[in-house]
């Protein structure tokens, strides 16, 4: 799965991703939580799998120096990894939360169209804050 990330095989490291953390992550560890004399739901599924990635990608560490949620341009990156080998890529991942596909998106098409647009916004705000910053 690390080799496809940083050798820019996105379709092969999704695929990884996606079997790895379909195996691994139980519904109750990203299931909402609620403070009983609150009623404040306190788990960020967003979180979760942010710690989840950050976790998976320190198998990286000897070739990749890996941050969280720095400051970096006009804005904090979720995660980035920036080569010790300067001819290698950096990479930076902005991590999205998408709401489950709801009811009037019976048409799966809809449902795919809806993650794409998060997708462009996610690429758009990594663009317009220069996240890339601390790469440069």
């Amino acid at each position: 799965m690390a080799e496809n990330l940083i050798n820019s095989r996105i379709s092969e490291f999704e695929k990884d991703f996606r079997k790895i953390v379909s195996g691994t992550i139980s519904y109750h560890d990203t299931a909402e939580k609620k403070d009983k004399e609150t009623e404040e739901i306190f788990i960020s599924h967003e979180q979760i799998y942010h710690v989840y990635t950050l976790g998976l990608l320190a198998i990286l560490s000897d070739d990749y120096n890996i941050s969280s949620n720095k400051e970096s341009g006009e804005g904090r990156y979720d995660i980035i990894l920036i080569p010790n080998d300067k001819s290698k890529n950096g990479i930076v991942i902005e991590i999205k939360q998408i709401e489950k596909q709801k009811k009037n998106e019976k048409d799966s098409s809809k449902f795919k169209e809806r993650i794409n647009k998060e997708l462009d916004e996610a690429l758009q705000q990594i663009d317009k804050n220069e996240y890339y910053t601390e790469l440069q």
